[in-house]
């Protein structure tokens, strides 16, 4: 619905990180990451247990699917049991005014909250551009800073279980 815009904006992430850290970004992509035939909710149930991080892309239709809704309330959950937060990196392609942090909405609520990227003003600009390639190095600049907090908090909360798994 958008042009390919998202697969865009993948790859540049993918060559961004791998540009910043000397490693590859992986990413499970339902559409790419699912095989017909597949089980596709045990599949993103698994694929959920299994990242680092969601970057979900927020639009109208995402917030309007049950299936996308709890993608991102399962995710929730499980940083919570790990004892991280601020894993979840949503992209917003449209639809940013139905965010708000009072919104009757526990989704919409959920990302307001976050440091979502506003990309429905981007999306549409040149992607060799300056502000499509400053923005997706931001990303990945914040995605790198986020990543190493994360790490951080998880080995606390395992050293903390641990602790209290003795005790």
């Amino acid at each position: 619905r958008i042009g390919g815009k998202l697969s865009e904006v993948i790859e540049d992430m993918r060559r961004f990180y791998e540009f910043e850290t000397g490693r590859p970004l992986p990413v499970f992509k339902d559409v790419e990451s699912i095989s017909w035939g597949q089980p596709w909710e045990e599949r993103v149930s698994h694929g959920l247990q299994n990242v680092m991080f969601l970057i979900p892309v927020v639009t109208p239709n995402f917030l309007n699917s049950q299936a996308c809704r709890n993608e991102v309330l399962k995710f929730e959950a499980v940083c919570r049991a790990r004892g991280v937060e601020n894993l979840i990196l949503p992209i917003v392609f449209s639809g940013r005014h139905l965010l708000r942090k009072d919104s009757d909405d526990e989704v919409a609520r959920l990302i307001a909250k976050t440091q979502y990227i506003p990309f429905d003003e981007i999306w549409f600009t040149e992607r060799t551009g300056g502000l499509w390639m400053q923005t997706i190095r931001g990303m990945v600049l914040s995605l790198i800073g986020i990543e190493s907090t994360a790490e951080d908090q998880l080995s606390s909360s395992l050293a903390r279980q641990a602790t209290e798994d003795l005790a």
